[in-house]
C-alpha cells in the first residue's frame, strides 16, 4: 500500500493489484485441470458400472432362460443352444432394440460346452465404445477403451 502525504488516502497500486491477480491465477488454473480430470474419471466410472450391469443382466438372463425347458433364446437375441461367439451392439441403457442410431456398448458372448458334463459355459464380454470389435481368433477386443468380462456355467436348455 502506498501512503500519499498530499491526499492522506491509502490504497493499492496498479502494480500490487496486477501482482495479486497473477498469483491468484497461477494457483487457480491448476485446480481447473483437476476438476476436468475428476469429471472424466467420474464418467469413466459410470461407463464401467453400466457395463457391469449389462454383464449381470446377460448372465441372469442366460441362467433364467436355461432353467426354462424348451426356451433357447434370450431377450438379448442370444441363441443359448449353439456353441460359438455371438456379438451385439447395445445402447447406453444396455438394450439391443435401441431407438438411437448411436450404440454405446459392444457385447460378445462366447458359448462352449463341456464334453463330459454337458454343461455350458458362457463368457460374457462388454466393451466400450461400440466401435470395439471382437476378435474371435484372439478372444479379445480391439479398439476398446474399456471392457468388463463375466463367466457363468449353466445347464444346456
Amino acid at each position: 500500500m502506498k501512503w500519499s502525504a498530499s491526499h492522506h488516502r491509502m490504497g493499492f497500486s496498479l502494480v500490487e493489484t496486477s501482482l495479486a491477480i497473477g498469483i491468484f491465477a497461477c494457483c487457480f488454473l491448476p485446480l481447473i485441470g483437476l476438476v476436468t480430470t475428476g469429471m472424466r474419471v467420474g464418467q469413466d466410472a459410470c461407463t464401467h458400472e453400466k457395463a457391469n450391469q449389462i454383464t449381470a443382466s446377460v448372465a441372469a438372463e442366460i441362467e433364467g432362460v436355461s432353467s426354462v425347458p424348451g426356451t433357447t433364446e434370450s431377450l438379448f437375441g442370444l441363441s443359448l443352444s449353439n456353441q460359438g461367439t455371438q456379438t451385439r451392439k447395445l445402447d447406453a441403457s444396455g438394450l439391443t432394440n435401441y431407438s438411437s442410431s448411436d450404440p454405446s456398448y459392444s457385447l460378445a458372448v462366447v458359448i462352449t460346452t463341456n464334453a463330459l458334463t454337458r454343461n455350458k459355459c458362457a463368457r460374457i464380454c462388454v466393451a466400450w465404445p461400440s466401435t470395439a470389435i471382437w476378435n474371435s481368433n484372439l478372444n479379445s477386443w480391439s479398439n476398446a477403451l474399456g471392457k468388463v468380462e463375466n463367466t457363468i456355467l449353466y445347464n444346456s436348455p
